[in-house]
């Protein structure tokens, strides 16, 4: 061991009695590495697996290219239209579709949704949209006019089960003040769920033939849904598809029909980052600091040291050595309690809440007693609520590679950071600081 790394260590690990400031200051400076390392590692776990969870649902029950006549107007002959989009390479499935605005009548009031009319072959062929649909009661049947589909969270807000009939209201055209309304009553054959909130709370499906036969639009459809091998080949796709289709229908990539959110997505998690970063740096300047109460501690060390014949650059790296221990050690350590909270970030988050809640309840209660409190119910608190999120769970990216990352940013702004006290520590001149003692 070099004779610097083991002055250095030496320094961190002091314990007597006059160094117990330095030693305290060293300790904090590593938790508050570790914690300038962990809170990133948690928060970009998550921020990262459900911007993916989010993508990953969405492609899974929308298309990956949607081809869409103008207006009101249908597809004309689509099964011929089908057999040559099919025979583009990459292409896994193309399905018909019909999807309207409309409104379902339930016991308890009225619920706008989106009404997609298919065929029983989406199920079945597309198998990426089979992974995220599921049907947790009754079937996915959609083989016979009027049956229909509904999401769980649709059916726990309206009280639908199984068998029950419900109305549905669709417009026949252009929603204009004098558009002219069609009803059917349809029987729920099934209820689903994608564990994406939004989709389960205002899609609903129904056979194609329903809505053909409601909108007058005999062996027509409004669009065809295009699923790829590769999603993220879908805009070279579409760009041939609007070369030889753009005269008579409109082509759309899930890039283009999503381009809003993720380019939100993108520029929350370049925003996250800066900030995660600042943490970090908050944590480093922490250990600068320590450094600089090292150096004002061991003047007289320093001195010493520096008559015995050590040269200024061996005293740099003395303190170089010091900070950068603190700051390996603590990275590490942060890093690896980054990657296990990330793991079990469900529990970490559900262990959390309960204490909030205890507290909450228990400063409710003790309001109560004293009669201050109104008698009102708590509401509980929770990091994580599907309906504003619209995902029924807590997702995580777990990456080992971007948790290394963050620890060598850690050394290296600690090391740059260290240059200052390190030098002012090699400039001290003997003479001056052992005079007085």
């Amino acid at each position: 061991m070099r004779l610097e790394l083991f002055i250095g260590f030496r320094y961190l690990m002091a314990k007597s009695r006059r160094h117990n400031l330095v030693s305290l200051m060293s300790m904090l400076s590593i938790g508050g590495v570790c914690l300038g390392v962990m809170v990133p590692v948690v928060v970009m776990s998550v921020l990262i697996g459900f911007q993916n969870e989010m993508r990953s649902k969405i492609l899974g029950v929308k298309s990956h290219i949607s081809v869409a006549a103008p207006g009101s107007q249908g597809i004309e002959r689509y099964e011929k239209l089908m057999e040559e989009i099919r025979a583009y390479p990459g292409v896994v499935s193309v399905n018909p579709m019909i999807e309207a605005d409309g409104l379902v009548q339930f016991y308890n009031g009225y619920q706008p949704v989106v009404i997609r009319a298919v065929t029983p072959d989406l199920f079945t062929n597309d198998r990426e949209f089979a992974s995220v649909f599921k049907v947790t009661n009754g079937l996915a049947d959609v083989t016979r006019k009027n049956y229909l589909l509904v999401g769980d969270v649709l059916a726990y807000n309206h009280l639908v089960d199984v068998s029950n009939r419900v109305t549905v209201l669709l417009a026949r055209g252009s929603l204009t003040p004098n558009v002219e309304m069609a009803q059917f009553r349809a029987m729920v054959t099934g209820i689903f769920r994608t564990g994406h909130s939004d989709f389960d709370r205002n899609i609903v499906f129904t056979s194609l033939r329903t809505l053909q036969d409601i909108l007058d639009l005999p062996d027509e459809v409004t669009r065809l849904e295009i699923k790829l091998k590769n999603p993220m080949k879908a805009d070279d796709l579409a760009t041939l598809l609007l070369q030889r289709y753009g005269s008579r229908y409109s082509v759309y990539s899930w890039t283009e029909l999503n381009a809003t959110l993720f380019q939100a997505l993108q520029n929350e998690r370049a925003m996250i980052w800066i900030i995660l970063i600042f943490i970090l740096l908050v944590a480093i300047f922490n250990v600068m600091g320590s450094q600089i109460m090292l150096v004002l501690e061991k003047q007289k060390e320093i001195g010493i040291l520096k008559t015995l014949g050590m040269k200024p650059s061996h005293i740099a790296r003395i303190f170089m050595f010091e900070g950068l221990i603190t700051t390996i050690v603590g990275a590490i350590l942060g890093a690896i309690l980054g990657l296990l909270a990330s793991i079990y970030i469900k529990e970490v988050l559900a262990f959390i809440e309960f204490f909030i809640n205890a507290g909450v309840h228990l400063w409710a209660l003790l309001l109560h007693l004293l009669g201050q409190g109104g008698g009102a119910p708590v509401s509980e608190f929770k990091f994580f609520d599907p309906r504003i999120y619209y995902l029924d769970k807590i997702p995580a990216d777990i990456s080992v590679a971007r948790a290394a990352i963050l620890v060598a940013s850690a050394i290296v702004l600690s090391v740059l950071a260290g240059l200052f006290p390190s030098l002012a520590a090699s400039r001290l001149r003997p003479l001056e600081v052992i005079r007085y003692e």
